[in-house]
């Protein structure tokens, strides 16, 4: 590859780069909508931004890996919200647990 193609290159994964961080800030922060809105948003944004780069491999895998990171933030958060009481106090243990 000649070093004006690997520039265009470069400058392509730049621009995805911009493109993700747009992404990223926007779903951050997984937001538990009964009607499940933010996940079809985030979905569809990121399905837009991969057609955009043309699917391109790169693009797939950050995508994917933020997805994943965003469902597993999500299912953390979730799992830390049910060991608590509506109250917030702690989930009530056996007597003896520690």
């Amino acid at each position: 590859m000649s070093n004006e193609g690997k520039t265009e290159e470069l400058v392509r994964a730049w621009e995805f780069t911009k493109d993700l961080w747009q992404l990223i800030k926007k779903y951050y922060t997984p937001d538990p909508d009964p009607d499940g809105t933010y996940w079809h948003d985030l979905i569809e944004d990121s399905s837009q931004l991969g057609a955009k780069y043309d699917n391109d491999r790169l693009a797939q895998k950050l995508i994917l890996a933020f997805l994943d990171y965003i469902e597993e933030k999500e299912k953390n958060n979730e799992q830390s919200t049910t060991e608590k009481t509506p109250e917030g106090a702690e989930a009530a243990r056996p007597e003896g647990a520690a």
